[in-house]
């Protein structure tokens, strides 16, 4: 999805503060926010964002892919704590993210066995 004017990439999770965290692109994150929670069984907050773009978020997904839970959710770690202390503190700097392609196509390894575990499921009914 392309977007047009300034964007935002930002870091939501539960309120509470457990749980995966997600990380996204949006004009409007606040909104997206609002969307989020109509599907989610919990509060959700945006806990860091910052100026940023659709590459921004693709790097901050590659640097954290070994942590991903799910399209664009992903487990939490003391490395994504640290960097969402540095989005909210300082200093941020997007250029030290790693560049280039996820390894492995679209699925981190638990995708992976998620999706399996529900093919399995969806052919035992």
């Amino acid at each position: 999805m392309s977007r047009s004017g300034p964007c935002f990439v930002y870091f939501a999770r539960r309120a509470d503060g457990e749980g995966p965290v997600k990380i996204g692109c949006s004009k409007y994150p606040e909104n997206r926010l609002s969307a989020l929670m109509a599907w989610a069984p919990y509060p959700l907050i945006i806990v860091a964002m910052t100026p940023g773009d659709e590459d921004l978020e693709r790097r901050l997904h590659l640097k954290f892919w070994g942590q991903r839970s799910h399209r664009e959710w992903f487990h939490p770690s003391a490395a994504l704590d640290v960097l969402i202390a540095q989005v909210v503190d300082g200093p941020f700097d997007g250029d030290a993210l790693p560049r280039g392609k996820r390894p492995g196509g679209h699925r981190s390894p638990a995708s992976n066995a998620a999706a399996s575990a529900s093919i399995r499921l969806t052919h035992m009914r």
